[in-house]
């Protein structure tokens, strides 16, 4: 037909950004909605984002993982390695098909730190006891100091 426009598959979202999110061991990605003027002449029905671990080498629109968002332009991942960088990008789909890799994105889930729990401070307040014996003398005898003896059958001084 003349004047219709040819279908063609989407371009690259922009604008990808990479969160961790403080106390939690997930990594929620962001981009910018993929504008009508660049999704080839078709409506978006869906975004795919890849990842994959820095060291595994392939290029992310042949391999690693890959997580469907649906139209919205945002996405958590959960269960990554800690510590371990990942690369991530997006790419928009419509019914024409996938369209290209947005730039990639690198992010790394921190490792938590333990929380430095304080021990609890208990507040210890004198506390004044009244008691009757508490002002009256005590004396206390000491034990005799003369050796003592076992008591013997019989004593009798011995003689040389």
């Amino acid at each position: 037909a003349e004047g219709a426009i040819p279908l063609s598959a989407p371009a690259a979202p922009s604008g990808l950004v990479c969160e961790t999110n403080p106390g939690d061991t997930s990594i929620t990605l962001r981009w910018d909605a993929l504008p009508d003027a660049l999704s080839g002449g078709a409506p978006v029905i869906d975004y795919i984002v890849r990842y994959r671990a820095l060291d595994e080498g392939e290029p992310l629109q042949n391999g690693g993982s890959s997580m469907n968002s649906g139209r919205t332009t945002e996405c958590q991942l959960q269960g990554l390695p800690l510590g371990q960088p990942h690369t991530f990008s997006v790419c928009a789909v419509t019914f024409v098909g996938e369209g290209a890799m947005s730039e990639a994105v690198v992010g790394t889930v921190p490792h938590l730190e333990p929380t430095q729990v304080e021990p609890p401070q208990a507040e210890v307040e004198p506390v004044q006891v009244e008691s009757a014996l508490a002002h009256q003398e005590v004396s206390v005898r000491s034990p005799s100091l003369e050796p003592y003896i076992p008591p013997s059958r019989s004593r009798q001084p011995t003689k040389c």
